[in-house]
């Protein structure tokens, strides 16, 4: 079981070369003029870093700070386990745009919308297949068991991206393609240009 402390690793966050990485990648990849700190209490609304766009619109991010090698993403289902709290993965009171892993040599940036519905959308397929690691977390003042999910990050990209999946339903029914010869729906191309209908 890991044991997690709130308050170092809200103070994780402050590390330079920590605050460094994140400006670099958020500057880089979210077109953002400016990172700044948030708040404690911003931090635990789901926000550790805002990204200030040249629009004038500011994006929350959440940091997730890996010492490990990269493979598995970890999500958080349950906060606190005997309050039945919501993890931060599937609550909907957060204020986070993004989500950002970073392990020593990688980082992952994702929308947290689109995270949090390819979440819900299969937990139940995630908690089957993925072993829950259960974590106690704590501050200053009290402490309390999480759980979670380390869900390999292909998988997670399969069922945000469907990478590896079909996407939508073909135009029509396979038919022979008179120009062609080979089965494929009407209006898809061929190495003869359109399929006539």
């Amino acid at each position: 079981m890991a044991i997690h402390n709130f308050e170092r690793r809200y103070r994780e966050a402050d590390e330079p070369e920590v605050v460094e990485r994140v400006r670099e990648i958020l500057i880089r990849d979210l077109d953002a003029v400016d990172v700044t700190r948030a708040s404690e209490d911003e931090d635990r609304r789901g926000v550790d870093y805002w990204a200030s766009r040249a629009c004038g619109r500011r994006q929350g991010v959440d940091l997730k700070n890996r010492r490990s090698d990269f493979g598995d993403v970890h999500i958080e289902t349950v906060s606190r386990v005997a309050e039945g709290t919501p993890g931060w993965t599937v609550d909907t009171t957060k204020i986070t745009d993004y989500v950002l892993w970073l392990w020593p040599k990688r980082y992952l940036l994702l929308p947290y919308p689109l995270l949090q519905a390819t979440v819900r959308r299969n937990l139940a397929h995630y908690q089957a297949e993925y072993a829950s690691a259960n974590a106690r977390s704590s501050s200053s003042s009290s402490a309390w068991r999480t759980q979670g999910l380390g869900v390999p990050v292909g998988v997670l990209f399969r069922d945000m991206f469907g990478i590896g999946a079909p996407l939508g339903t073909p135009l029509s029914p396979p038919r022979l393609c008179p120009s062609c010869h080979q089965q494929h729906p009407i209006g898809t191309t061929c190495a003869s240009g359109w399929a006539p209908a």
